[in-house]
């Protein structure tokens, strides 16, 4: 359970008072321990606006993900640590108020976990996605000098809006990946982890091209997002900026370095697979009407 504790970021068993982060995410612990479902629903439903005010990964995931008014998006990464059985009534109640709120569709993201599968496909769900957490076993060479008339800079100097208007383009029809409005960017760059020295953008003139964005939590370096825009494609930035972000990592004192990749996206997970990453993990989508 201590890949969930990290999670939601207690380590020692603080007195259980719901008043304080520290006594809410214990009780949220304690529910998950004792494999009490409608324990675990109950905290949630009644301590909702807390949970995601004194839990600040939460503060990390997309408006989108949360308050979509056509679809729920449920981050899900707790449910594997759950008896299957008691995955059901969390799902009950997560579409309940899908539901109530207007939604068509709900999503749901977990680690590959014996049992839980097969209690979304009974409730009528369908696998649409599985992802990988890769990490950095076999480092490569540091990144050589950018293609002619390209140059690095910062996300200060190319500014929030075309960041998000290069990176968002980047990412168009991608498996798994929403676009980002300037406050879902805001509240990644308020949350755990993110900074500014961590994030490279590559400049054609005064053009944003491609960029990289890595994150630093607790010693575990993580690659967010490598995006090239399209007409800088098959010039070798992805790769460029993926040696960027393993020497920049390093230097800042990551312990490890890691990133997430859609299984169906083949191009960027050989990449990744070249540059010595290894897959450490599955993860999966699975989604339903309502």
């Amino acid at each position: 359970m201590s890949w969930l504790r990290r999670f939601l970021g207690g380590n020692k068993p603080p007195p259980i008072d719901l008043d304080t982060p520290d006594g809410l995410r214990e009780a949220l612990m304690a529910a998950v321990d004792r494999r009490d479902g409608q324990g675990l629903v109950a905290l949630c439903r009644e301590h909702q606006e807390r949970i995601v005010e004194w839990v600040p990964r939460w503060r990390t995931v997309p408006e989108a993900l949360r308050q979509d008014p056509e679809q729920v998006r449920r981050w899900g990464a707790f449910l594997p640590a759950l008896a299957p059985r008691c995955v059901v009534p969390l799902l009950d109640w997560l579409e309940a108020r899908g539901r109530a709120g207007g939604a068509r569709m709900a999503r749901v993201s977990l680690m590959k976990a014996p049992g839980v599968g097969g209690v979304l496909a009974d409730h009528g769900y369908r696998l649409t996605e599985r992802f990988l957490r890769m990490e950095l076993v076999q480092a490569r060479e540091q990144p050589g000098p950018l293609p002619d008339g390209l140059r690095l800079t910062t996300l200060e100097q190319v500014g929030v809006p075309a960041y998000l208007t290069l990176s968002n383009a980047s990412f168009d029809g991608v498996p798994g990946a929403l676009p980002l409005s300037e406050d879902d960017f805001g509240a990644i760059s308020s949350g755990p982890g993110f900074r500014d020295d961590l994030v490279a953008v590559v400049v054609d003139g005064e053009h944003p091209a491609a960029f990289c964005c890595c994150m630093l939590n607790e010693g575990v370096g993580e690659v967010d997002a490598v995006g090239v825009g399209v007409p800088w494609r098959g010039r070798g930035l992805g790769r460029w900026l993926l040696r960027w972000a393993a020497a920049r990592l390093e230097a800042v004192g990551a312990d490890k370095a890691q990133l997430y990749v859609a299984e169906s996206n083949e191009p960027a997970r050989e990449l990744y697979l070249s540059e010595g990453f290894a897959v450490v993990e599955e993860r999966e989508s699975w989604e339903r009407g309502l």
